[in-house]
């Protein structure tokens, strides 16, 4: 789907539907070509300006239809694989690093 052109940096929007391993995969990949809201363009390529997955909930197979038919909840196991494959890991660090005070970094 293409959501708008610009002559000097395209970028195209991408919608994906799909579940399981393959869904996971392809947003692993399509996440290196996502532009950031801030960054510049450092090619005429397309760029991804926006992506979106669809995620289908219908896994009823192993754990995830366990937890499905004993806590009546939607299997969680394909959305937990789609947002931890287009999470960024350095994200995640920064995110679990302690916040300590200036003062308080400096003393032993």
């Amino acid at each position: 789907m293409l959501s708008k052109i610009d002559p000097i940096s395209p970028a195209i929007g991408i919608v994906s539907i799909g579940g399981g391993t393959g869904l996971s995969r392809l947003l692993s990949g399509l996440k290196h070509f996502v532009r950031s809201a801030d960054s510049k363009p450092a090619s005429p390529t397309p760029a991804i300006e926006q992506l979106t997955a669809v995620v289908t909930v219908t896994d009823d197979g192993g754990s995830s239809d366990r937890l499905r038919r004993e806590f009546r909840i939607l299997p969680p196991g394909d959305i937990r694989m789609c947002m931890f494959a287009i999470f960024d890991a350095r994200m995640a660090l920064d995110g679990l690093q302690p916040q300590l005070p200036a003062s308080a970094s400096a003393q032993p």
